[in-house]
């Protein structure tokens, strides 16, 4: 084992863990693979749909846009970030493909899985979709008028608290175990599936830390850094819901999970300061 200056971790020649100060230095200024940290003279790069390829696929999205932070949209298929081909490879193999055959089937099925195998693949998973997203953010203007600042929406980001999010959802690579305490809330709704209805639907927000996704019958929300507390505050309301939702409905949930791990980071850091004065005194 090799310990860095950064306090980087190299086992037999794998970043088993990066730093957050190599997070915030290399991953997130976005030339370098965002798994394994390899620059583009190192390997070959084929680079990382930020939303599934299969999911493109499916939904017929790769001449549709995604809304962006500073409301521009841009074109699902060229929504990538820099990834080596060999990442790529093994993020299909050991995410994407098992993923996949899940999400083929419908919201009775999935539930059933989850019940009986637990949600790791699916919060690695979400984890990487949100990680891909927020990365992205270094590449794209927060100002769409080219005359003026050159100004990055991920340069408003403080990375350092995306950094647990990254390891969760490179750990499909790393190989680590992850402690429960490292999962956050992951909830599966049922979704209204109608003629007037579109079948996907993705959102993500960074103050929240959350993300949903919705394809068909099947809505996952999940909030990458709450440890359940938000399942823990909300699962009341959760359980009065009896049937399908409709997309406004499954945002408002979205919405309301939001609120609350917001609230708990707030208290949080109330709290911290409270005993910080208390050693002060």
């Amino acid at each position: 084992m090799i310990l860095t200056l950064d306090k980087s971790v190299i086992i037999d020649g794998i970043y088993k863990y990066l730093s957050v100060e190599k997070f915030k230095n290399e991953i997130c200024k976005g030339e370098v693979c965002f798994i394994c940290g390899a620059k583009e003279s190192e390997k070959e790069f084929n680079n990382e749909h930020i939303l599934p390829d299969w999911i493109l696929r499916k939904f017929n999205l790769h001449s549709k846009s995604i809304a962006l932070p500073n409301l521009a949209r841009f074109k699902y298929y060229n929504y990538k970030i820099p990834c080596c081909k060999e990442c790529n490879s093994l993020l299909g193999k050991e995410v994407e493909n098992p993923i996949s055959q899940l999400f083929s089937q419908d919201y009775t099925f999935l539930t059933e899985h989850v019940k009986f195998n637990g949600i790791r693949t699916i919060f690695v998973w979400l984890s990487l979709i949100y990680i891909k997203s927020h990365l992205k953010d270094n590449f794209l203007r927060i100002d769409r008028d080219f005359r003026s600042s050159d100004l990055k929406i991920g340069e408003l980001y403080d990375w350092e608290t995306m950094h647990h999010i990254h390891c969760v959802a490179r750990s499909f690579y790393t190989k680590c175990n992850i402690s429960q305490d490292a999962f956050g809330t992951i909830v599966i709704l049922p979704a209204k599936v109608l003629s007037y209805y579109s079948n996907f639907d993705y959102c993500d927000t960074y103050d929240g830390k959350a993300v949903l996704l919705r394809m068909n019958d099947i809505c996952i929300i999940a909030i990458l850094n709450d440890s359940c507390g938000s399942l823990s505050l909300y699962g009341k309301e959760l359980c009065r819901l009896t049937s399908p939702l409709s997309p406004l409905q499954c945002r408002e949930v979205f919405a309301n999970l939001i609120l609350i791990n917001q609230k708990i980071r707030k208290n949080q850091l109330i709290i911290r300061h409270l005993k910080i004065q208390i050693n002060l005194q």
